[in-house]
């Protein structure tokens, strides 16, 4: 059974979106006064985008990035094997990738969450 959608009645509520980022894909419907039907739409669908990002395509392609680098300097560097096996230090520096590429994905996701909250509440009129 699905959930329903969470409503978004006052300006002020839109910040408290914040504190359920990152946890899973939320529907979202505005009823602010001030915001037309066709921005209402689009940025319930913004937010939900947002909202529900994990981070996972960018990990991806940092993990796809590095492939070849990493078993250049896993397998046919002159240090290889001199601190961990070669398949260790490939399978950690793809790991770190990967990681590196989700914390970024993250980021940019909270960012485009902030920023669409802000354009959101710049265009409701000020007693909204």
């Amino acid at each position: 059974m699905t959930e329903p959608p969470l409503a978004i009645t006052a300006a002020d509520q839109l910040v408290g979106l914040l504190t359920r980022f990152g946890r899973g894909p939320l529907r979202i419907r505005l009823d602010l006064p001030g915001l037309a039907e066709p921005a209402r739409s689009i940025a319930e669908q913004r937010l939900a985008s947002a909202l529900s990002a994990c981070g996972c395509t960018e990990g991806a392609v940092a993990l796809l990035i590095t492939l070849g680098p990493a078993a250049g300097l896993a397998f046919w560097s002159p240090w290889s094997g001199a601190f961990l096996p070669p398949w260790a230090l490939f399978a950690a520096l793809l790991v770190a990738a990967s990681l590196a590429g989700k914390a970024l994905g993250l980021l940019r996701a909270r960012r485009r969450l902030k920023s669409e909250i802000a354009r959101i509440v710049r265009t409701l009129p000020p007693d909204a």
